[in-house]
């Protein structure tokens, strides 16, 4: 289930995100979205997720960087 915790974005939704996680106990993905970059990403495995979706976006850009996807790649 791709989702941002019912916010605005997955920093927002944070706490929702770690129920749904918990409570889906392996049986359904729950995989944050939204916002995602890999300045946060490391706060959102917190949550005990496994999956993202992230659009790779860089800090302050609007399109796909490749430095982005390099970086959360190297996170996981």
């Amino acid at each position: 289930v791709l989702t941002s915790g019912g916010e605005k974005n997955a920093m927002a939704g944070i706490e929702l995100l770690g129920e749904l996680i918990d409570e889906a106990d392996d049986e359904v993905i729950i995989m944050p979205g939204g916002g995602i970059r890999p300045e946060n990403l490391r706060i959102l495995q917190e949550t005990g997720a496994v999956e993202f979706h992230s659009s790779g976006l860089g800090q302050n850009e609007y399109l796909t960087s490749k430095i982005a996807v390099g970086q959360m790649k190297s996170l996981l």
